[in-house]
Order: structure tokens, then sequence, then C-alpha cells
């Protein structure tokens, strides 16, 4: 099923029509890997399924423009965590739980892996028309600088990082709010990635 989904994708391009279906594929595939293994049958091999999967978003993610990019991205860090519900009579294991918390990290993660990837590939002529997308990102990567997990904390910094290297003066003041959670952050003891990737964008913010 996966590999009939890679080779639609491979034949999608940057229409409009084409944009809508890939932002409906990727809506899809996150949906089918947040899936607790719960909902499966015992004999369901979850872990190729979610590899395919991967494969699948990592190839229609090269495919989307700069408006699929924004859409996907805004959707993926606006998810509140999901609930894991008991499926045909079947109790919920913490396995579970855990899994479903595994899947939603990962989805963060790459969201924030797209930011960095993507934002500086973006026009400066269109970087002013997306503003208000952008702060929204900013919003949703400061409050991922809230979250325990300090890998999510690093990339959080590198979305934040690659945005600010493109804002547009309007958007200083927003910018601006990271420098309470960046400094936190840099105070920790230690010298974890998100220690010293919060160091060096609190060097280029002030």
């Amino acid at each position: 099923m996966i590999d009939i989904v890679q080779d639609i994708l491979q034949s999608l391009t940057a229409s409009q029509q084409d944009q809508a279906a890939i932002r409906q594929i990727i809506g899809q595939l996150i949906e089918l890997s947040a899936k607790p293994r719960a909902e499966y049958s015992l004999s369901f091999d979850a872990k190729a399924t979610q590899g395919e999967i991967s494969s699948a978003l990592d190839v229609v993610l090269q495919k989307i423009t700069v408006d699929s990019f924004i859409n996907v991205t805004q959707d993926l860090l606006s998810r509140a965590q999901p609930s894991v519900s008991p499926a045909c009579g079947r109790k919920i294991l913490a396995t579970d739980s855990l899994k479903v918390r595994f899947v939603y990290t990962q989805l963060i993660a790459r969201a924030l892996d797209l930011v960095v990837e993507r934002v500086p590939l973006i026009r400066s002529d269109l970087r002013i028309s997306l503003s208000d997308p952008m702060v929204q990102i900013l919003h949703a990567a400061y409050a991922v600088l809230g979250r325990s997990e300090a890998t999510l904390q690093t990339l959080a910094i590198r979305a934040i990082s690659a945005i600010t290297r493109i804002v547009v003066h309007t958007e200083d003041a927003i910018v601006a709010q990271a420098i309470g959670s960046l400094t936190k952050i840099a105070q920790r003891s230690g010298s974890g990635t998100e220690i010293l990737a919060a160091m060096d964008l609190l060097v280029d913010l002030t």
C-alpha cells in the first residue's frame, strides 16, 4: 500500500491541484503513523510499516511548495498530543501511551526539521507576505522550548534561528520574546546541545 502511495507521489508536481493532494496525503500518513499498536492485530509488523510511512513522508516533503510547507508545518506544530483509546475491547497498555507520545514527539521534530530545512530557501521577495504564518510558527517553537525533551528544544532553537536570519522588522518584538526561554536553557549546568544552541542564538539576538 505504501509502495503505491510512493509511486503516486513521484508523479505529483507544484501545481495547485497536486499541492492540495500532497497536503492531504501528508495528513493521512501522519494520522496513520500515530495509530497505537493496540489497534492492530498481534501479527501486524508495526515497525516495518512505520519505516515505510517515514520513507513516504520523506518523498512527499520534497514535493511541497512554500505555501504547502507553511500549511503543513503550522498543522503539525498546532496539534495537541493525542490520547490513546481502547479498540475492540483491548486494554490500553503502558507501551501504547509511550508509543503515542513518541510518535507525537517525532511529528513535532519533523515539523521543526522542515522549518530548518525550508525557511532558508524562501525567496526574499516572498518573505514579507509570509510574516503572519512565520509568527505563528515562532510561537509554536517557543512552546516547544518549554517541553522537557532536550532534542526537541535543540530543534526548536534551530528553527527559531532559521526564521530570525530572514526576519522582517515587524517581527522584532515577537523574536525578542524568545530571549527569556533561551536564557533559562543557557543557564543550565552541563554542555548539552540545547544549552549550546541557546547560547549561540542569544549571542545572535542580543
